[in-house]
């Protein structure tokens, strides 16, 4: 459609930028933007998902073993109470306060979690970088962040997107 609108002499067509010259040595300069835009349901998800949206990756992993250890603590020690172990005076205490303390650390981790990552959410970034042709921004980006979309059906729907 814009062919034709610039035919018919409707709208003027975008001139190209002229490339711009490194040090006098005929190198061409590029320009590669990138945006990013994120959902904003990821920092509702606990296990450092949030954390990993926004590229946060440390503090992801931070989140994802200790709410990941809490969880397996609190599951372990509950199948121990009901299977018997806790029938005997000395173990019965000890595993029935393992079972609340590591629940209720579990339950403060995840709200952490997802309260640090709302606090550190941008919904869209933008970062521009110029080098010169044949460096590194011809080369693919391959990271990947978890995302939710929702599709034509509004159906939601989970999946890793990512510049390659």
């Amino acid at each position: 459609m814009r062919t034709e609108l610039i035919a018919l002499k409707l709208i003027k067509e975008k001139p190209k930028p002229i490339p711009e010259t490194g040090d006098g040595q005929g190198e061409e300069i590029y320009e590669k933007e990138t945006v990013r835009v994120r959902s904003g349901i990821m920092p509702w998800i606990p296990f450092g998902v949030g954390q990993f949206a926004n590229d946060q990756n440390a503090l992801g992993s931070v989140f994802l073993v200790t709410e990941v250890g809490l969880l397996t603590t609190a599951i372990t020690s509950y199948y121990l109470i009901i299977d018997g172990a806790a029938d005997a005076s000395d173990n019965g205490r000890a595993l029935y306060m393992t079972f609340w303390v590591s629940q209720g650390l579990f339950i403060a981790a995840v709200g952490a979690g997802i309260a640090e990552a709302l606090y550190s959410f941008q919904g869209t970034t933008s970062t521009i970088e110029r080098g010169v042709k044949g460096d590194s921004l011809d080369q693919p980006d391959l990271s990947l962040i978890p995302s939710i979309d929702v599709n034509e059906k509004g159906q939601l729907t989970f999946g890793l997107s990512g510049a390659f």
